[in-house]
């Protein structure tokens, strides 16, 4: 283990956190949803899928997927987002939710991996 691999790391969480604040701020939770959770989930899913087939420098995938889109995603506001909904009575807002994050993220990543691969 390279100690020195921290770095990178270190360098994404922080850009990647701050524009989830960001995000959040811009985008502030709604009746309906948490917006801002949402894109950040889906932003991060399209980003994963592209830098997981394009980016090929170890160094690189530390800062890009490790560090900032570790950081950008957020499953636990999400979740807790989803159960307040729940705790509130609103099945339906929950289960939209659920299915938006899970199924939009898994669709983003495939979209994200198919357009590395097209511009290889």
């Amino acid at each position: 283990m390279n100690f020195l691999n921290i770095f990178p790391v270190i360098l994404g969480a922080v850009v990647g956190a701050v524009l989830r604040w960001i995000l959040g701020l811009l985008l502030p939770v709604a009746p309906l949803l948490g917006w801002g959770t949402l894109a950040a989930n889906w932003i991060g899913a399209l980003l994963i899928g592209f830098c997981a087939e394009w980016v090929a420098d170890p160094q690189w995938r530390l800062l890009l997927i490790t560090g900032f889109l570790g950081s950008l995603t957020t499953l636990s506001s999400f979740s807790l987002e989803t159960v307040a909904m729940m705790q509130d009575g609103r099945w339906m807002a929950a289960a939209l939710s659920v299915f938006l994050h899970i199924g939009g993220s898994f669709m983003l990543t495939a979209a994200g991996i198919w357009l590395a691969h097209c511009l290889k």
